[in-house]
């Protein structure tokens, strides 16, 4: 997984859109996605400020 892009203005207190990009195998083909699809996610930075 690799994050593509990070909108520059947060939409909600910390909260920034980002376009994923997934590179799959063939063990991943079980998970169906769409285009469109939305998720939640967590970016850990380990005690380190992304400026």
């Amino acid at each position: 997984m690799k994050i593509a892009s990070i909108s520059d203005i947060p939409v909600r207190d910390s909260i920034f859109l980002s376009r994923v990009e997934i590179h799959r195998t063939h063990q991943d083909s079980a998970i169906k996605l769409r285009p469109g699809t939305l998720a939640d996610a967590d970016v850990i930075t380990d005690d380190q400020t992304i400026l």
